[in-house]
């Protein structure tokens, strides 16, 4: 191949955007949905793990149809939705969760991408044991 079609096939690339990323995260506004500082306790995708014991927590509303989980310092204006997927965890003790999410590599890019990810809330999950 020539320098010059090796170069516009390079260039060609280079401006697509890459098909394996898959879907772009959509969003919405974290305005109305109940805010949840957390941090990461475990980033390994197979038991993300994260710490909601924050002073910033003290009033949430337990029974909230969403939760706006947010790892910034504030709260973003716009955060991943996943409003209408199932984002199954496992509520181990009073402050922390654990997700699954090594199958939902878009979860991820949004908490990477937006600091933030609106999910519904799981009012009839057992509670944790104190």
């Amino acid at each position: 191949m020539s320098r010059l079609s090796l170069l516009s096939v390079l260039s060609v690339l280079l401006a697509t955007p890459a098909m394996a990323a898959g879907p772009a995260v959509r969003t919405i506004p974290s305005e109305g949905q109940q805010a949840v500082k957390f941090s990461v306790q475990d980033s390994d995708p197979a038991h993300y793990t994260i710490n909601l014991q924050k002073l910033a927590n003290m009033s949430v509303d337990q029974k909230a149809k969403t939760y706006a989980l947010y790892k910034t310092a504030s709260v973003p204006a716009r955060c991943g939705d996943f409003t209408k997927s199932d984002i199954s965890y496992q509520k181990p003790d009073k402050y922390h969760r654990i997700f699954d999410l090594s199958h939902r590599p878009e979860v991820l890019t949004a908490l990477n991408d937006y600091g933030c990810v609106v999910i519904r809330n799981k009012p009839k999950l057992p509670p944790a044991r104190y």
